[in-house]
């Protein structure tokens, strides 16, 4: 019951969040109804945006570097990437296979400048199959919303693995809803578990190479 109310605050949060910033991001997408071939639809998820409390809560809680630059793989309609405006990320990235919904995300990301928000950091929205993607070596923050299958989920983390090999830097792996998280700890050598906690009634784990400014609690 605890945690039923707890989601039920957080959507309520997620349609103020919509309101008070013009946006559209709180409406779930089904897998079906996503512009995609079918061999590409079968490792997806739904659309389904992080909570705006919860991620807030997060950062709160763990206050990475302002400079650093996220990507969150599967961004949907960018509230992610949103919320990483604000929270003042120098960069965010959401890389999305539906291009319906790279549109969306880049018109939230419009709407959001134009009511004065989120000006300070840039953002670019990737049409692209998350297991394509090219790291540039400036990428620090990894995030997952349960977006993938554990095949697709591990080519990625095996990118991720590369692109730190290649230009080391401080990194973290926020993974909400972690459905598959056995496979992302036995693929990501250097990372260790910075927490586990209960957010608006869902799971998130969090992974670090790097030192975070972490407060207590939570």
């Amino acid at each position: 019951m605890r945690r039923t109310g707890a989601v039920v605050v957080s959507r309520l949060a997620d349609y103020l969040f919509d309101l008070r910033y013009g946006t559209d991001t709180v409406q779930t997408v089904e897998v079906d109804e996503l512009d995609v071939n079918g061999g590409r639809r079968s490792q997806a998820q739904r659309y389904q945006p992080t909570g705006s409390l919860p991620f807030t809560r997060l950062m709160k809680l763990y206050r990475f570097p302002k400079d650093a630059v996220l990507v969150d793989f599967g961004a949907g309609k960018g509230r992610v990437l949103l919320m990483g405006m604000l929270y003042g990320f120098r960069k965010v990235i959401g890389v999305e296979f539906s291009a319906e919904l790279c549109r969306v995300a880049r018109a939230n990301i419009e709407r959001l400048r134009a009511r004065g928000f989120g000006l300070e950091s840039a953002a670019e929205v990737v049409h692209q199959d998350a297991g394509q993607y090219a790291f540039s070596g400036e990428e620090s923050i990894f995030y997952f919303f349960h977006p993938f299958d554990d095949a697709l989920l591990g080519r990625i983390l095996d990118n991720i693995h590369a692109s730190l090999g290649r230009a080391p830097r401080p990194a973290w792996i926020v993974y909400y809803l972690p459905v598959h998280a056995g496979a992302l700890e036995a693929r990501i050598p250097g990372f260790r578990l910075l927490g586990a906690h209960l957010l608006s009634g869902y799971e998130c784990k969090v992974y670090g190479t790097g030192p975070v400014d972490r407060r207590p609690g939570l």
